[in-house]
């Protein structure tokens, strides 16, 4: 473990493992970096997420690594568990050792101190269940309680008892997220209980079924994930009406094409994640299961009204454009000027029209900075305007005339107000 550790660690990293090792020895702790950490140095991926779990208190050792690192803390003391951000900017989460009982599905479980291997016993898979117990000098040992790295070996993603999946529903959808991740598979025993556990997703609160769905937008191959999720029947442990069929497939594979392009990225913008994969998880489904499954995910107010806006808002935008006719800048300006840059992605995904693809690819590359007003609400006042429903109408137009050409500076678009409205009647 220590050539390992050698090897793909950066010393930085290294030096701060071996002063928390010193610190423990030197207090009486014992303190081990667990999880993800260990896993993906063993599969030699980059994570620098250090995650430590200490039997005892881990609270009071967290006020002394705190104070040796010159850290913030922030402490969160129903659970044992502290956050330190560090000088660099990076932060370690510090934990103490558990035992989680789940007294009903779904539930939050309550928690009790306990040893590290129990500690690993609690955890969703063999994989993530490894430890190294931070030693001085850099003699870290190495602990797998559930044979986690054979299992990383194997390309296997385990549950570590029946139940798992029960207690907490959310590992299903972890654990399609670590399978399409790391390209491993559930074995056969896992599959089975982890199907079992779908009828329980009904008892999670929205939030925690949300956040799930949003830890799977930010992974590489989201089309990959909701593919699975549909294999597995795990969709239908959320709304029993979503279905995608092969066209809604084809569209989302797009999705991801067209959210990754560089160039979108340049002419468009850079993209909400969550948002637009929500958007095209949802575009299919009817207006009555749309709301449904909003309601469900809690998302009232801001994110669900843009949700509703921008999926009505590209219906009409396919139902309007035609492939054979011209469109002039200022109708292109007034498709696409209320749109989203998430909408407009998945415009470009949905949409076979190819007029609809040049129609965003002129807004955003040229019409919207072209569209552009000068002038002020105050501007106006100054040149004589008394405020009222009229301002609204004079920064259209005078939209309008920059986009046919007609004005082109802010002393134009002033020369423009004085003669249409300061020298009639």
């Amino acid at each position: 473990m220590r050539q390992l550790m050698q090897e793909q660690l950066p010393a930085a990293t290294r030096n701060l493992l071996d002063r928390v090792a010193v610190l423990a020895t030197k207090n009486d702790f014992h303190v081990y970096v667990v999880g993800g950490f260990v896993r993906d140095l063993l599969l030699q991926i980059k994570n620098l997420d250090i995650d430590l779990v200490v039997e005892g208190d881990g609270l009071r050792f967290a006020e002394l690594l705190g104070s040796e690192l010159n850290a913030k803390i922030t402490p969160h003391t129903r659970f044992g568990t502290s956050v330190l951000d560090l000088e660099d900017g990076s932060h370690l989460d510090v934990a103490t050792a558990r035992l989680e009982i789940y007294k009903e599905p779904a539930a939050l479980p309550t928690v009790q101190p306990g040893s590290i291997r129990e500690d690993m016993g609690r955890r969703d898979f063999s994989i993530n269940s490894l430890a190294i117990k931070l030693e001085p000098e850099g003699c870290h040992l190495f602990l797998d309680f559930n044979q986690g790295k054979l299992d990383l070996e194997q390309k296997v993603i385990r549950a570590l008892h029946p139940k798992s999946f029960v207690d907490d529903p959310t590992r299903i959808f972890r654990a399609i997220r670590f399978e399409q991740r790391l390209g491993f598979a559930l074995n056969q025993e896992t599959k089975t209980w982890l199907v079992a556990g779908i009828p329980v997703i009904e008892k999670l609160s929205g939030h925690r079924l949300f956040n799930e769905l949003v830890a799977i937008f930010m992974e590489k191959d989201v089309t990959a994930c909701l593919w699975r999720l549909q294999e597995l029947g795990v969709i239908k442990g959320i709304d029993p009406e979503i279905y995608w069929e092969k066209v809604d497939w084809q569209k989302l594979e797009r999705l991801g094409i067209e959210a990754n392009k560089p160039e979108n990225r340049v002419s468009i913008g850079e993209v909400d994640q969550v948002f637009i994969w929500l958007l095209g998880m949802l575009w299919s489904l009817d207006e009555k299961v749309f709301l449904r499954v909003l309601d469900r995910f809690g998302l009232k107010g801001g994110a669900g009204e843009k949700l509703i806006k921008d999926r009505e808002y590209c219906i009409s935008v396919l139902d309007k454009f035609e492939e054979s006719r011209p469109v002039s800048s200022v109708e292109v300006y007034e498709t696409f000027s209320s749109i989203s840059i998430e909408a407009a992605y998945w415009l470009l995904a949905v949409s076979e029209n190819k007029a609809i693809g040049l129609g965003v690819d002129r807004y955003f590359s040229y019409i919207k900075e072209a569209s552009h007003v000068s002038l002020t609400g105050d501007d106006l006042i100054s040149l004589g305007l008394k405020p009222g429903p009229l301002f609204q109408k004079v920064f259209q137009e005078l939209c309008r005339g920059r986009l046919e050409g007609k004005i082109h500076s802010r002393e134009d678009e002033k020369t423009w107000v004085r003669e249409k409205y300061l020298t009639e009647g």
